[in-house]
């Protein structure tokens, strides 16, 4: 069982409540509210992965939506240092496993017991429900957006990108928060907004990279910023990115990209008055 320093926050942990595959419980008191919580960690061997943190918030997320009184109530997400954690209403009397470890219950009693717990499922289901339409609005407007820019409307896809992105911040919709601000980084770029394309293009960058993602998107990213310094005549910038880009796809044996990516590079050096190496890297990209 992991031990955790007796404060955390506001919070003095008194005894661990419990702990199973996704995460550790420990009773803690509230300094200062003055009340009993139960605080709920991931377990150390997954503390620092992306996935399982990025699900672990999620579960926060779901969990602050649900008002029953047969479910407990979510006080906060908080931090301890890089840990995270949900500090959730502590519920004294005992557990399942306790209340049947001297025999069965009568019926009466297990019936009532599940009827509580499906009344909670129940308002628990109807809200992963709606939140399902709504992740499932968010990805069709971002597939019309696409098709929009496809088909030479870019104001178009502009607007159901904005609105694909407004919904995937609010979900926690990481995968296609990522698309909508590449794709809108790619519009700002072609408007001429440089600054404005740099913001939407880092932030999908720092959200894939902090999520441990090492793939193709990845090293578009870094692409599409090699061909904004270069319209900037930052070529030094412009050629970090191209080289980072360029070590990805490599690892990813992704042709498609490596062509883009070596295109970029002559004309970076052709920029800077290398024309060996220019050619060079443009024999590379066909």
């Amino acid at each position: 069982m992991e031990s955790r320093p007796p404060h955390v926050g506001q919070y003095e942990i008194e005894s661990t409540l419990g702990q199973g595959g996704m995460g550790v419980v420990y009773l803690a008191t509230d300094s200062l509210l003055h009340r009993r919580a139960a605080l709920k960690f991931l377990p150390p061997g997954l503390a620092q992965d992306p996935e399982a943190r990025r699900r672990f918030l999620n579960e926060g997320r779901a969990a602050a939506t649900l008002n029953h009184p047969n479910a407990a109530v979510l006080y906060e997400v908080g931090a301890d240092g890089a840990d995270i954690f949900l500090a959730m209403e502590y519920v004294p009397g005992a557990t399942l496993r306790e209340l049947i470890a001297d025999g069965p219950l009568p019926w009466t009693e297990v019936v009532g017991l599940s009827l509580e717990i499906l009344e909670a499922l129940r308002e628990a289901l109807a809200l992963y429900r709606k939140a399902a339409d709504r992740r499932g609005e968010a990805v069709t407007l971002r597939h019309l957006g696409n098709l929009m820019y496809q088909e030479g409307d870019h104001g178009g896809a502009q607007r159901h990108w904005e609105a694909s992105l407004s919904l995937c911040r609010e979900l926690g919709n990481t995968e296609d928060l990522c698309a909508c601000l590449g794709n809108l980084g790619l519009v700002r770029f072609e408007q001429g907004h440089y600054a404005s394309a740099e913001r939407l293009y880092r932030e999908s960058l720092e959200i894939r990279t902090s999520q441990s993602q090492r793939n193709q998107f990845l090293a578009i990213l870094h692409d599409n910023l090699a061909e904004l310094y270069l319209d900037l005549n930052q070529l030094d910038r412009a050629e970090e990115e191209a080289r980072l880009a360029e070590q990805i796809a490599s690892d990813l044996d992704s042709a498609p990209v490596l062509a883009e990516v070596y295109a970029k590079r002559a004309l970076i050096a052709a920029a800077r008055g290398n024309l060996d190496l220019a050619r060079e890297h443009a024999r590379r990209a066909v």
